[in-house]
């Protein structure tokens, strides 16, 4: 609704009186709640990496987006169908935390999909005991050293629901100029990877939907000499662990003692970094295979 007396959108000059009551909040945090009470969708700009992006849904404002892995590049569907398998569904080109992207599991002889089976999961991981998806906003990332004991990520680990996460590249902030900048870290050759993840399956109470969620595993890269180049200066490194097609079987079926033991570095001499600038887009004929 148009106020001809102000200029301004009715609701706006409603939200400015419900402001001036609004004393000792956050004016950041007062917004993220007014939208979600109007099913507005809320902009959140990261101060440090300098990203803005839109939440997929009012309930789903943006973490900080400067944290380790909050934005990847999933592998196009051409590379995903020259593995024999592809997702129904489409999904967006790039992935921040509530959004749906490609899962590589393992496959059964009762799915008929043979080795492996690709499915849209949600980035974020959503535990089965939890209330609503909210918590999605803080979990896409679960640290190796602790996976097995925190309760949104114990029971995926323990139940061996190990997956792989496609991409042709993640951003992470460097801070070597003095100030962040966004850069891209992606194989040198251009073509699309997979990183280890564990995925849960949650179900809303209300409507009986179930929805499928996913977390990447991180790994310290104190020292590495690509993965030790972001973040700021004293923050400790964390990086993706990369697993290679040849690999792929051996992570989906592993046992949680073999899944440590792969929980190595990433090979640097097959990965580079650079600014990413506004540029998103990669060889679309590349393949994971």
């Amino acid at each position: 609704m148009w106020d001809t007396a102000t200029g301004l959108d009715a609701p706006l000059r409603r939200s400015e009186r419900l402001q001036e009551r609004a004393e000792g909040v956050e004016l950041e945090q007062w917004w993220v709640a007014w939208c979600n009470q109007n099913n507005w969708i809320y902009i959140q700009h990261c101060k440090d990496c300098g990203v803005s992006m839109p939440a997929t849904s009012a309930q789903h404002c943006p973490p900080k987006l400067c944290a380790m892995c909050v934005n990847f590049t999933p592998a196009n569907p051409t590379a995903l169908q020259m593995t024999g398998r592809a997702p129904a569904n489409e999904y967006a080109p790039e992935t921040f935390p509530g959004y749906v992207a490609p899962i590589i599991r393992a496959g059964s002889e009762h799915d008929g999909q043979g080795d492996v089976r690709v499915d849209l999961a949600a980035f974020g991981l959503i535990p089965s005991w939890s209330k609503d998806r909210l918590i999605g906003r803080r979990t896409y990332n679960a640290r190796s050293e602790t996976v097995a004991e925190k309760p949104a990520y114990r029971t995926a680990w323990r139940r061996q629901q190990f997956c792989l996460v496609p991409m042709e590249r993640f951003c992470e902030p460097c801070w070597e100029t003095g100030r962040s900048v966004r850069w891209s870290i992606h194989r040198q050759d251009k073509q699309p990877f997979t990183v280890a993840a564990i995925w849960d399956s949650w179900t809303d109470r209300a409507t009986g939907e179930i929805v499928e969620s996913f977390s990447m595993l991180t790994i310290n890269a104190d020292g590495h000499p690509v993965m030790g180049r972001f973040h700021r200066p004293g923050d400790e490194k964390r990086s993706l662990v990369v697993v290679p097609p040849a690999a792929w079987n051996d992570w989906l079926r592993a046992t949680t003692v073999h899944a440590v033991e792969m929980l190595v570095d990433t090979p640097c001499a097959e990965f580079e970094a650079a600014p990413s600038g506004g540029d998103t887009t990669l060889p679309h004929q590349a393949s994971l295979i």
